[in-house]
């Protein structure tokens, strides 16, 4: 198992950790430290100010709203995992629970290869399949689910990557997000809170705030009881 880091102060001996969020990211954040950490989840917790989840449990464990968190557990007793797929929602929470002064858990899997200088902000989850190269830095807040990343590459915080390939040398600024099988050439400056779509192959700088996509495949007239895949 590998260990999970949780940012400052971690050499304290701290096991239980608290999963914001009841979304379907959440549910996978919880299995995972659950089975592939030493951490052990205790809850799931939601903002009650947007309204109340129908699940009173999820994956055996109960939900509960921000307040009853706060008053329930002190800073010095767990970890806050904020696990919600929206960079925007995610910073916003990230930034609410650290002005609270509790302190995050981050998640590498053990089926995930990185190199041990791996520069690693607070709250990251790092999935299964991440192939991550020596001299590269992650910002706070950040998802890598399944990525490739070239050496010395920096990544900035509240990104979301997708199973993107990234070359070495990158820069990706924060809030951004790149999609799935999309590829950035190396040694290129990616802008703050672009959006790069499933498929897309970025061969220049790009500036802030940029949307890059690639037409969907069509759907054929025909019936799929008219292909023969094997022969």
């Amino acid at each position: 198992m590998n260990d999970c880091l949780i940012g400052e102060g971690k050499n304290r001996l701290v096991s239980d950790v608290i999963i914001f969020g009841t979304g379907k990211h959440a549910e996978l954040a919880c299995f995972l430290f659950r089975e592939d950490s030493p951490l052990r989840p205790v809850c799931f917790c939601f903002d009650e100010n947007y309204g109340t989840p129908t699940e009173k449990n999820l994956l055996g464990l109960p939900v509960q709203s921000l307040s009853e968190v706060l008053e329930k557990h002190t800073k010095n007793e767990v970890l806050i995992h904020v696990a919600v797929g929206n960079n925007q929602v995610r910073e916003k929470y990230f930034h609410y629970i650290q002005s609270l002064g509790y302190r995050f858990a981050s998640y590498i899997s053990s089926f995930a290869r990185c190199w041990k200088d791996l520069e690693l902000g607070e709250n990251c989850f790092i999935s299964q399949g991440a192939v991550i190269q020596p001299m590269v830095t992650l910002g706070d807040n950040t998802i890598v689910m399944g990525a490739s990343i070239g050496h010395h590459t920096r990544i900035g915080s509240h990104v979301l990557l997708s199973n993107p390939v990234i070359g070495g040398s990158v820069e990706i600024g924060d809030f951004t997000f790149i999609g799935m099988n999309a590829v950035i050439r190396e040694k290129l400056h990616i802008g703050r809170q672009n959006i790069i779509g499933a498929g897309s192959i970025i061969m220049s700088d790009s500036q802030d705030d940029e949307v890059y996509s690639v037409p969907s495949t069509k759907k054929r007239s025909i019936s799929a009881n008219q292909v023969s895949l094997f022969k």
